[in-house]
């Protein structure tokens, strides 16, 4: 069961206002639907009605605590039009679970108020509602999120009063109104179906035996069905019914009403042997399906059911209905799965044979706890099996989370993917990497130039999809999924990076040269408390423990600068962080000082500062532009200065290196972020940008490993002349 935002099977048009409680669900159709004539009044509060699973009756969140629904509003591009509770973003708690045919939930009731509506256009707006389940994880001490779920505001705007009906009814399973009823029996109870509508209406039946009543409202009504007497000279089986609802001009709506005729309840009686449930991996649940007991005395299930199956409810006596739904299949391989559901009262048992089938509509490798990459190749890999030609339509609500104040920017962006042969290929990470947050200045990332020190670096991107197969001649939906939250970091995915905790360096656990006169910097990647160990030469020199207050965004990414330090050459240094599972190791070899100290940080693929040391040889060149302007002297033309600059630029040879550093060298020449400090590791460092467009990595001729590195000084060399 995933969060309920309803209990109705289409979509819900509304009016201008609304009295009663409005019950929404996520599928198949997110969207909540509204039409404002322009110079109207607002629409009034409407109250939707949220339902969540009690998860901490699974057995795997069984210790977590402090449960906590978030509705986070966004908008696109459109103004702010709509708030929850008065607010645009809000945080409450769960209260006390309930109960339902078997079914424990919570149940939330949050008030959508609508705003700037006077800034609105003709036309079609949309507004977002993101809810998101989070708790409290016992082993981490830290929040963290288990399911999110979205949901659509669709705001249209006319100049013109609309005509505007639509239905539902709550707790709707099925696409028909159901009504079940055994011969000699009571009458099937009275249904009630909500209708929504700003124009009168009238109701026909196609079959006299459908009765039905109408309580009017200003934008609603509450239409009663129920049958008559007469049906108890049916025979037993199916019978179909219809109600058209006639409105406006010449407008109408019509649903189907299903009626079940069963034999007496002296014997036990259950409708089919055989259900089959065809569904899609990361799709749109298939709808449920309804199996009708009839037992004179109490019922029960099988206890144990396989984890994609749910049934409601799962004991009970006289007629029943069953509502067998599939969920928690997503992890499954693809293929066909089998289940006898047994049902047993006091004297048998009766079967029957479920099988799912399951497909892949759209695979992909985003799991949830994981953190995935912008420039990794994984993708939304999409395959239908549709006869007629189909189009993905992809919604991508990111957020992204400014440089150490963490403030929340949130993007919408819309994609239409067209399919070839019923396949076709979507890459978020190249999206998200386009919004991440530029770095601007060094001492927003390193804030201190001495001593040693970690420092949390940017939060992930936080990315919710939505995508709806539609077919190109009818923009009709064919199916519809989501992906809840991922967590996207900047670059490459480094060489280990399956696990909660990973280097982002560019060596990974690679060996790298440095001097005692070297600054290391390193960044990584944890989902706990972890421990960073200084270990020179085999032996413990330091250790600290890196603490996490908060969650919210999810402050994963670290970095460990090092300044000082009692290193010698022929030391072998190692960092290593761990948490109680796993260690991750950054190994560095202590050669001799050079005959020049030139410091360089760079911004790395991932996003993180680290930090090299070039020990060769470094040259300044000055490059002088003049500007100049002809004028005459004693009837002579001559060139006469006007203004001149002096372009700086610096060639620096990185001294001796190990055989693999050549791939500092490399990120360092590839980096749109690099500053410089000559002799001093404390700095003054400016800023520096590599125009070298070669290098030889690899020689066989070659005796010594080393590289010289033009770079450009993008300081303002006029008021500062290096060297100082």
């Amino acid at each position: 069961m995933g969060i309920i935002v309803s209990n109705n099977a289409g979509n819900l048009y509304s009016t201008q206002n609304s009295s009663t409680i409005i019950f929404w669900e996520f599928t198949p159709s997110p969207i909540f639907k509204l039409v404002w004539q322009m110079g109207s009044s607002l629409p009034s509060v409407t109250a939707i009605k949220v339902k969540l699973p009690a998860y901490e009756l699974i057995s795997y969140y069984a210790n977590y605590t402090d449960f906590e629904l978030n509705v986070a509003m966004a908008f696109g591009s459109s103004p702010q039009i709509i708030k929850v509770e008065g607010l645009f973003d809000i945080t409450t708690d769960l209260g006390v679970p309930q109960e339902q045919n078997s079914l424990i939930f919570y149940e939330k009731t949050l008030n959508f108020s609508f705003v700037n509506f006077n800034l609105l256009s003709l036309g079609t707006f949309f507004a977002q509602a993101d809810y998101t389940l989070s708790a409290i994880n016992p082993d981490t001490g830290l929040r963290e999120f288990i399911i999110a779920q979205a949901m659509y505001f669709q705001i249209q705007v006319v100049n013109i009063a609309t005509e505007l009906l639509e239905y539902t009814w709550n707790l709707n399973l099925l696409n028909e109104l159901y009504f079940s009823y055994y011969s000699g029996g009571t009458l099937p109870a009275v249904r009630d179906v909500t209708v929504y509508h700003n124009v009168p209406f009238t109701v026909a039946v196609s079959d006299p035996l459908l009765l039905f009543a109408v309580t009017a409202s200003i934008n609603y009504s509450l239409l009663e069905i129920s049958f008559g007497p007469g049906i108890s000279s049916l025979a037993v089986g199916s019978y179909n019914f219809q109600v058209t609802l006639n409105y406006g001009t010449g407008n109408s709506k019509t649903f189907d009403v299903q009626l079940e005729v069963f034999d007496t309840t002296d014997s036990f009686f259950v409708s089919t042997d055989t259900i089959i449930f065809e569904a899609y991996r990361n799709a749109t649940l298939p709808p449920s399906q309804l199996v009708n007991t009839i037992s004179p005395t109490v019922w029960s299930v099988n206890e144990n059911l396989p984890i994609w199956l749910e049934a409601s409810p799962i004991q009970g006596n006289g007629l029943t209905d069953i509502y067998l739904t599939v969920s928690n299949y997503n992890h499954l391989p693809t293929g066909s799965y089998f289940f006898l559901l047994e049902i047993t009262n006091e004297t048998e048992t009766k079967t029957v044979e479920i099988t799912l089938n399951l497909h892949d509509f759209v695979t992909h490798p985003f799991l949830p706890g994981k953190v995935s990459f912008t420039e990794a190749l994984d993708y939304l890999e999409f395959n239908s099996e549709e006869v007629d030609p189909t189009f993905i339509e992809i919604d991508l609500q990111i957020k992204i989370f400014s440089f150490n104040l963490y403030e929340e920017i949130n993007y919408s962006r819309q994609y239409k993917l067209p399919l070839y042969k019923g396949l076709g290929q979507f890459h978020i990470g190249t999206i998200v990497h386009q919004l991440l947050e530029e770095i601007k200045d060094l001492s927003e990332i390193v804030p201190l130039l001495e001593g040693n020190y970690s420092k949390v670096q940017y939060a992930p991107a936080e990315v919710t999809v939505l995508f709806n197969e539609k077919k190109y001649d009818s923009d009709d939906i064919v199916r519809s999924g989501s992906i809840d939250l991922i967590k996207f970091i900047k670059g490459h995915k480094p060489y280990v990076a399956d696990s909660n905790l990973c280097l982002l360096t560019v060596k990974q656990q690679e060996f790298t040269r440095i001097t005692p006169k070297s600054v290391i910097g390193i960044g990584f990647i944890h989902m706990s408390n972890p421990v960073i160990k200084i270990i020179k030469n085999g032996q413990l020199q330091e250790e600290y423990n890196v603490l996490v207050f908060s969650s919210s965004p999810s402050k994963i990414i670290n970095s460990y600068y090092h300044f000082k330090n009692n290193f010698k050459p022929g030391d072998v240094i190692e960092i290593q962080i761990s948490n109680d599972f796993e260690i991750r190791t950054q190994r560095f070899l202590v050669f001799p000082e050079g005959v020049s100290s030139t410091y360089f940080f760079f911004e790395n693929d991932n996003g993180i500062i680290e930090a090299f040391e070039f020990t060769g040889r470094m040259k300044i060149n000055n490059s002088y532009t003049h500007v100049t302007n002809k004028v005459f002297s004693n009837l002579f033309e001559i060139e006469q200065k006007v203004h001149s600059w002096n372009n700086q630029s610096v060639v620096v040879n990185t001294g001796q290196l190990l055989p693999t550093d050549h791939k500092i060298i490399d990120a360092i020449i590839r980096s749109e972020n690099v500053w410089c400090s000559f002799e001093n590791s404390s700095g003054s460092y400016f800023k520096v940008d590599s125009n070298t467009s070669k290098m030889t990595p690899s020689d066989t001729f070659k005796e010594d490993n080393s590289f010289d590195v033009e770079f450009n000084i993008l300081e303002n060399s006029d008021a500062t002349i290096y060297p100082q």
